[in-house]
């Protein structure tokens, strides 16, 4: 792989930054097919889920699953961070609930 397109810590989105400077379709086709096997096998590498083994196991029943009405009532505006949204956002929400 080219050394331009990886360099320094990978995150997974590395390769988007590589351009093909050409204007010949084939070649853009090539490199985009390069380019899509190339960012899916290094998100692989970078995320959490990518580093996972899953295992096939049985379905849990769907009465042992906790209603999704359960489940919202948790995401409640005082667990959001600034960091996750804006402070105008946050504020408005806060004010709304």
């Amino acid at each position: 792989m080219d050394e331009r397109v990886v360099q320094g810590e990978r995150f997974g989105f590395e390769l988007f930054d590589f351009k093909c400077s050409t204007d010949n379709r084939k070649q853009r086709l090539a490199m985009s097919k390069l380019l899509n096997m190339g960012a899916q096998n290094q998100v692989k590498d970078c995320t959490l889920r990518g580093l996972l083994d899953f295992e096939k196991a049985t379905p849990v029943p769907i009465d042992e699953v906790e209603p999704w009405t359960n489940i919202v009532k948790r995401f409640v505006t005082g667990a959001m961070t600034y960091g996750s949204i804006s402070y105008k956002t946050y504020t408005a929400l806060a004010a709304e609930y």
